[in-house]
């Protein structure tokens, strides 16, 4: 007998394979147009290039219940949440003092993608979702 996929499975899969596909356009945009005046792509740019491509490839895959995509897309999140906690809020931190509300705005618009990855992982671990996927 198959399993049956879950609703959040489905929701977390497309919502996954949205944001990367979203986020891939956008970085190859930056890598090959430059589209922001002066703008040079950085490491960043190539990390979130092939975070992207991973996390459509898991997305697909968890939408067939493969193991290794849940496994893969556990991996992805947890990169992402270190990207974030060394560049994102180290940078915030550092401009802190010059300005007090961009900060705090900017602190707010990083902990957004900070608790999705969060929701990825602690949703990804649950017994009753990793038995979907055996």
């Amino acid at each position: 007998m198959e399993n049956r996929r879950s609703k959040g499975i489905t929701i977390f899969a497309w919502i996954i394979i949205v944001l990367s596909v979203i986020n891939l356009i956008s970085r190859l945009d930056y890598i090959f147009k430059g589209t922001l005046k002066d703008y040079t792509a950085g490491i960043g740019d190539y990390f979130y290039l092939i975070i992207s491509i991973l996390a459509i490839i898991a997305a697909i895959f968890l939408l067939k219940l493969k193991e290794w995509a849940r496994i893969a897309t556990l991996i992805v999140a947890a990169l992402v949440i270190i990207n974030i906690i060394l560049v994102s809020l180290s940078t915030i931190f550092k401009n802190f003092l010059v300005s007090l509300p961009a900060s705090l705005i900017m602190l707010v618009i990083t902990l957004i993608p900070l608790a999705f990855e969060g929701g990825v992982i602690y949703y990804f671990t649950r017994p009753v979702i990793k038995e979907q996927f055996k």
